[in-house]
């Protein structure tokens, strides 16, 4: 535990958030780069015992701290540990960003990982060799995952302490403000789930989309005071406004929509009219059709 460990809590403490920083070195502090590399080799022998010390900081900031969602950050030793923490608590974690931290590349060790990743990396990094970066970043979108790796071209380990000789003020600024939006991208990437949660819809909707083509004039649950669809040309025609998994739409016409749920079943957005058929929400994107 650093001064600049230390420094990083009292920094995300000022953006709001209940700050825990783990000592994964159970008090042993190194003041020279063969004590923190014996620290580190000491603690690499005992991965159960650092899991459980992680499961338990986790548990605290739940019970004690009155956390409702949970986030893990790391650098260097720390940057991989807050990997394997979203991999060994997936349940538990809802984001997590690590910093120039020891990657994994087995697919089976990252199938369990839920939470949103960021993973800030150094091009220049020898340590952390860009193309284990690469590799994992390869395995996590074929898993599928939400990740976001950033690879800094001219940075090398360590980029974002500012008490080091190899501190990057401009990586280190970008860096810090991708960890602050991750929040942002957890939420959005809830809305996706709810979004491929409702991909039958989807599909039933697109079947709508394609009859108000051919009739030109359908109106939809008349009575309620929703409007009137109709086609709006054939250079936007319906049949062009299939529905993408994260909301919008797929070719043609103008981009815009989003996905989400409501009480008031599924929505069909056509140029700021709704239509309600039943279900989830789902949102096309505008520009489709005329209303």
């Amino acid at each position: 535990m650093n001064d600049n460990i230390r420094a990083m809590a009292r920094r995300f403490a000022g953006e709001g958030y209940a700050v825990l920083a783990v000592d994964l070195y159970e008090g042993k502090l190194a003041t020279t780069s063969e004590a923190a590399m014996a620290a580190m080799q000491g603690a690499m022998e005992r991965p159960a015992r650092l899991m459980e010390n992680l499961r338990q900081a986790r548990g605290y900031l739940a019970t004690q701290g009155g956390a409702t969602k949970i986030g893990v950050v790391g650098w260097c030793f720390g940057g991989g540990w807050a990997l394997e923490t979203a991999l060994g608590i997936p349940d538990g974690i809802d984001a997590a960003v690590m910093y120039y931290g020891r990657t994994q590349s087995d697919p089976k060790a990252l199938a369990p990982l839920q939470a949103p990743l960021l993973g800030l990396f150094g091009g220049k990094d020898e340590g952390i060799p860009v193309d284990g970066v690469r590799q994992m970043e390869h395995e996590l979108v074929k898993l599928g995952k939400n990740a976001t790796i950033v690879i800094y071209p001219e940075a090398d380990h360590a980029f974002a302490n500012p008490t080091g000789n190899r501190y990057l003020a401009g990586p280190a600024t970008d860096a810090w403000e991708k960890t602050m939006a991750l929040p942002e991208y957890e939420k959005a990437s809830a809305e996706y789930k709810k979004c491929e949660a409702t991909a039958t819809a989807a599909d039933a909707l697109h079947g709508v989309l394609q009859r108000v083509e051919r009739r030109h004039d359908l109106h939809l649950l008349a009575g309620r005071g929703l409007g009137r669809v109709r086609r709006a040309g054939a250079s936007a025609g319906a049949g062009s406004a299939r529905t993408a998994p994260g909301g919008g739409q797929e070719g043609g016409g103008e981009q815009g929509g989003g996905c989400g749920t409501s009480d008031h079943g599924v929505t069909l957005r056509l140029n700021e009219k709704h239509c309600h058929f039943g279900g989830t929400v789902l949102w096309v994107g505008r520009g489709s059709l005329g209303a």
